[in-house]
């Protein structure tokens, strides 16, 4: 699944900073603004390349604030400037702090655009430059790339993406260096879809398969209520008539006109 990313600026480059990819394909506009998170301040993402109104911050833990600007086209942290912005649109940065014994605080930098994704990182500050805490267990797409990302201040970050038929709620483990970001494994994620499905689906007692608990009947209405946290795109489906069962999603598209237009929408 592809993310949108902000781009650096030469000043701001590292190893692994943030690259440009193309917008989310997987979430449909869905006219959702920035959610409250736990911050301690946050900057909006006008309408437009407009500047939105700086902050400061103590970044790096020395005891002086850096002053921290959203300008169209660039984020200005202290002596470091990063380019942010989908054709000059100004990004939305909002001030976090992770771990709240370190006396530093971090960045959630999110950039969006008219036809493009909204996609949230976080960042620290280095003096001259703003560094991309990446993802080490997708060496090949290390950042988050998130609709939301909360910092409630206990060396966790817990992360919302948009998955099509519901908000994917993650908590991701940032250790002490701010090294990496380490996704903690969930069970299940709460789905609670519902669709009319104009074609049978067989449910199956186990995760993949195993043996059949029932088949729905044609024309009928199924709820979506979880997805499983290791076997992805696996969904736990109760009938119209309260029976539950496994099912992949290839049957809810091959079934269900709303969930294969859902998805072809994405």
């Amino acid at each position: 699944m592809s993310r949108c990313a902000l781009n650096v600026a030469p000043v701001a480059a590292s190893a692994e900073g943030p690259r440009a990819k193309p917008g989310l394909q997987r979430r449909p506009s869905s006219g959702r603004g920035w959610l409250g998170l736990a911050l301690v301040a946050v900057l909006g993402l006008p309408a437009g390349a407009e500047a939105a109104p700086a902050l400061s911050a103590d970044l790096d833990g020395d005891g002086k604030a850096e002053s921290i600007a959203a300008l169209p086209g660039k984020v200005t942290a202290g002596a470091a400037v990063f380019e942010c912005g989908y054709d000059g649109f100004t990004c939305a940065v909002s001030v976090v702090d992770v771990h709240p014994g370190d006396k530093r605080k971090e960045l959630v930098i999110c950039g969006e655009a008219p036809r493009v994704d909204r996609s949230c990182d976080l960042y620290v500050y280095e003096g001259v430059a703003l560094r991309l805490v990446p993802v080490k267990s997708r060496p090949d797409d290390p950042q988050l790339g998130a609709l939301k990302i909360t910092a409630p201040g206990n060396g966790h970050l817990m992360v919302e993406s948009w998955e099509r038929l519901y908000t994917r709620l993650e908590k991701y483990e940032v250790d002490a260096k701010f090294a990496e970001l380490r996704l903690v494994r969930q069970p299940f994620q709460t789905v609670g879809y519902e669709a009319r499905c104009q074609g049978q689906l067989t449910l199956h007692l186990e995760v993949g398969g195993g043996p059949v608990v029932a088949t729905t009947k044609a024309d009928s209405s199924v709820t979506v209520l979880l997805e499983d946290g290791l076997k992805l795109e696996h969904f736990l489906v109760k009938s119209a008539t309260g029976l539950l069962g496994w099912v992949h999603i290839d049957a809810l598209v091959g079934a269900c006109e709303q969930v294969r237009m859902t998805y072809s929408a994405g």
